[in-house]
């Protein structure tokens, strides 16, 4: 079976193997395995201490190695290895003359991909080592993805020459955060100028995660900015974004989502909640208003039905709109943040920037948290009106 992946398979043949091993005849049988089956890069080093400097220069794409060796063994090797953010996914094939249960558990404890029994069959350990490398390919394409996705993600929001050009014509102090979580999501925020006086601003959450979330994300920003047309009300606009979205996304999937129009001559905004966490208005007396009028997802049902709610935001207002990570992500006792108890201790910030606002409550975020990691996208963005 490796034959035929290795002959038609350039790319696995030059991937760069590191063989760890202090005895002479150990690596003379291993490097003839490998010649003889048509790897291009191969190199060796005589124990662990060797090795390390070895990965650190080469970056070998895999790594087979003994388990007795002075300086450092196989076990100590194994252990640095994957102690590093940087290598802790690079697959590791031992080789042993043990057949010691005990000996082999302790190989896989401390991180090892695989095991060979010396002496070793040639057949068997390039299977073995193939499927590695296969594995490893994969992982590195999938990664290679998912940067592009995330690379995706960030382009498709406001930077920061958009946020100075959009706060001096309109008069709004705009702070934002946004911080992806390890994985790639389908949230992003942004804003569209509606007339002179009036301006859009959104808040996106794509269900799922990874790159469909991602690609989702760029079709349905790509119809907001571009192929909507002007509407005139937030719940036309979201009507007519969910036909098209249930039309365009897979069954199962769906958007929720913040949509609202600030009308700066009037003094309100109106807008349009998908199932997207509910919004607060700290007003410029520092009572908070919490906008708790939801609807469906968008792509759901073609069906859906949406209203626009219309409430005053007046000088020294200022809204806050937020992902769902803020009171969905779990503290070490599995308790999450409370909206409400959060929203009453926003009152002593009215006089505060856009950015001191939002400051406060990340920290707020934070120490609830502790160090538990969010497990989807956090978005925080905060709209004052000067």
């Amino acid at each position: 079976m490796y034959r035929n992946i290795l002959s038609s398979n350039a790319i696995l043949r030059s991937l760069s193997i590191l063989i760890v091993d202090d005895s002479e005849i150990g690596v003379k049988i291993i490097q003839k395995f490998l010649h003889e089956a048509g790897f291009e890069n191969v190199f060796f080093a005589v124990n662990g201490v060797d090795a390390l400097r070895k990965i650190e220069e080469l970056h070998p794409s895999i790594i087979v190695t003994d388990i007795y060796m002075p300086e450092m063994d196989g076990f100590e090797l194994c252990k640095h290895i994957k102690a590093n953010d940087e290598t802790k996914d690079l697959p590791i094939i031992i080789q042993t003359s043990a057949t010691d249960t005990a000996e082999i558990s302790k190989a896989f404890d401390v991180g090892v991909n695989d095991v060979v029994i010396k002496p070793i069959q040639k057949d068997e350990f390039l299977s073995r080592l193939v499927l590695h490398l296969e594995n490893s390919l994969f992982r590195r394409r999938i990664k290679q993805e998912l940067q592009s996705a995330i690379e995706l993600q960030a382009s498709i929001m406001p930077d920061q020459e958009n946020l100075k050009a959009v706060s001096a014509h309109y008069s709004v102090d705009i702070a934002s955060l946004f911080h992806p979580c390890s994985e790639v999501g389908g949230d992003f925020w942004g804003f569209k100028e509606v007339s002179l006086s009036e301006l859009s601003i959104y808040n996106v959450d794509i269900s799922g995660h990874g790159v469909a979330s991602a690609m989702n994300a760029l079709r349905i920003h790509t119809l907001m900015q571009g192929k909507m047309g002007v509407l005139p009300t937030p719940d036309l606009f979201i009507r007519k974004l969910n036909r098209k979205v249930c039309e365009l996304i897979s069954a199962g999937q769906y958007a929720t989502m913040f949509y609202g129009i600030i009308n700066f001559e009037e003094n309100y905004i109106e807008y349009t909640n998908a199932a997207s966490p509910l919004p607060m208005i700290l007003r410029a007396d520092g009572k908070v208003e919490i906008l708790e009028k939801t609807f469906l997802p968008v792509g759901v049902s073609s069906a859906s039905g949406y209203e626009s709610i219309k409430v005053p935001f007046k000088k020294n207002d200022q809204l806050i709109i937020f992902s769902d990570a803020l009171v969905e992500t779990p503290n070490d006792h599995g308790e999450f943040l409370n909206q409400y108890k959060l929203a009453k201790s926003l009152n002593s910030y009215s006089g505060k920037s856009a950015q001191e606002l939002l400051n406060f409550i990340n920290s707020k975020f934070e120490d609830f948290i502790g160090k538990n990691t969010i497990n989807d996208d956090l978005t925080i963005n905060v709209y004052k009106r000067l």
